[in-house]
């Protein structure tokens, strides 16, 4: 079963403790006057300046860098129900920003800002039922809680969606939502969703085949550097070798490692090809008919 959804990269990036799809938000064009005046409005109550306050504390702004103030005050203003914070509070407890790592506590006020609306919080909510981080495993719950931040234009919920239709997790299997709620992530730039409505067009999931809107799918993920979408583009009778020439070109030019190289050819060639060198990606590549890419090969081999 092969899929792409972001639910991986966010395992991977909470286990490393880098989590990248959402991050701690505040007012960000807070300055020093504004950081002043949030210090005395905070200590007052006020549930605003409480998370600005947090926010600064969090960034340096105005204030020294004090991580544990800026969990004091985005407590202050989550436990005064203030959205922001309760988010906020659920970022730092799942990764250990000011406050030792605790998935229960992250999950808890996850919670608070999803019931709440709050569609990140919503997503991530949606991801840790599916995954069963810091709560009982719960594919039902899941969906629930992509289905609530789909609604309100989450794209990477609405991938992760239509993942759950197409492979009937927590969810009876219908491939025409699938295609339905990766249409809506693709078409607002989500690279995992562009690559997955490539397949449905390509295979006739959900929607009817079409190898033009198969194309035309895999090239917006390859244009992102999605390595997935350039394989299948390789698959393409009528692939364009200035696929690949501009993107091993990308990486050689940003100082890619032996490890980026490794996931290129992993990702288009296999993982025997990836091992064996560039001799072997060469036969495969003369099997392809796409034969000018060797001097890129060679090059990121060297």
């Amino acid at each position: 079963m092969y899929y792409v959804k972001n639910c991986v990269r966010f395992m991977l990036l909470v286990i490393c403790g880098l989590l990248l799809i959402t991050g701690v938000v505040g007012a960000y064009d807070l300055d020093i006057a504004d950081c002043n005046a949030a210090l005395s409005m905070a200590t007052q109550g006020d549930a605003d300046a409480q998370i600005n306050l947090g926010y600064c504390y969090s960034h340096g702004i105005g204030v020294t860098k004090d991580e544990l103030q800026a969990i004091y005050w985005y407590t202050k203003a989550a436990e005064q129900g203030n959205v922001y914070a309760q988010y906020n509070l659920g970022y730092c407890y799942s990764h250990g920003i000011g406050v030792a790592k605790d998935e229960l506590k992250a999950v808890y006020w996850y919670t608070k800002a999803a019931e709440q609306g709050d569609a990140d919080a919503q997503y991530i909510l949606g991801v840790c039922y599916e995954y069963g981080i810091g709560v009982v495993k719960d594919e039902l719950k899941a969906v629930y809680w992509y289905t609530k931040a789909a609604e309100q234009g989450n794209a990477s919920a609405q991938n992760d969606l239509g993942v759950c239709y197409e492979y009937g997790i927590g969810v009876a299997k219908d491939e025409l939502p699938a295609a339905y709620w990766y249409m809506k992530a693709a078409e607002q730039g989500n690279v995992y969703a562009q690559y997955n409505l490539g397949r449905c067009y390509q295979h006739g999931i959900g929607v009817a085949q079409n190898e033009e809107k198969a194309v035309y799918w895999y090239t917006k993920a390859a244009e992102q550097g999605y390595a997935d979408a350039y394989a299948a583009l390789v698959a393409q009778d009528d692939f364009d070798v200035t696929f690949i020439e501009s993107f091993i070109t990308d990486l050689a030019y940003a100082g890619a490692s032996d490890l980026a190289s490794d996931l290129i050819y992993t990702s288009l060639f296999g993982e025997d090809y990836a091992r064996q060198g560039p001799s072997h990606v060469e036969r495969l590549l003369t099997d392809l008919a796409i034969n000018t890419a060797y001097d890129f090969i060679d090059e990121m081999f060297r």
